[in-house]
């Protein structure tokens, strides 16, 4: 068996909120027994969080990623960018998100 020592709590909630993320699972996935059992046998110092906590995680990053992509989007705004290419801009945020 493989044993994650060095992975805190923060790594794992922020690994357990991409899988949710990136395969747009329910949030109820957490409450999964399997879930459950795959992180205790990975990292047994670490715990899996509830589905509020794991909500929070993810309206967190959607808020970090609406930054980011304003800053980005200014900076290309500067960048001599014609109004011709927006589409093309919102068109790959849409697909980020």
């Amino acid at each position: 068996m493989i044993v994650i020592q060095s992975s805190s709590q923060e790594t794992v909630d922020k690994l357990i909120t991409n899988i949710v993320v990136g395969n747009m699972s329910s949030l109820r996935v957490v409450e999964c027994p399997q879930l459950r059992t795959l992180i205790k046998g990975l990292a047994p110092h670490a715990s899996v969080m509830c589905r509020k906590t794991l909500s929070k995680h993810i309206v967190g990053r959607r808020e970090t990623m609406i930054v980011e992509v304003t800053e980005k989007l200014a900076a290309a705004n500067y960048e001599g960018r014609s109004k011709s290419s927006w589409p093309d801009i919102v068109l790959l945020i849409f697909c980020a998100f």
